[in-house]
């Protein structure tokens, strides 16, 4: 780090790189969980850490986690501040 503050672009941009992210390990979830084999996932490199916690992110909740992250990177588009974007992405999940 330099010591310098980052802008409100900056941050934007950082937060939705890493909102996509994890929008393609919950895409991988998902599949995982509804029976999908490696050659249709993203990350299928991951499959092996992904499938232990499709027992506690099923169809359903990676799907609605899935939703809340487009809607966040919706709004970040929207010029929103990337605190009250994750602080409400926190909310949701």
């Amino acid at each position: 780090m330099t010591g310098k503050k980052s802008t409100p672009a900056v941050e934007r941009e950082r937060l939705a790189a890493c909102l996509r992210a994890l929008a393609s390990l919950l895409r991988d979830l998902g599949m995982l969980a509804a029976g999908a084999d490696a050659g249709s996932l993203a990350n299928a490199d991951l499959q092996v850490k992904l499938e232990p916690l499709t027992s506690v992110f099923g169809i359903e909740r990676s799907t609605r986690a899935f939703t809340s992250v487009d809607r966040a990177l919706g709004a970040l588009d929207g010029n929103a501040s990337p605190k009250v974007v994750a602080d409400w992405l926190v909310l949701q999940l």
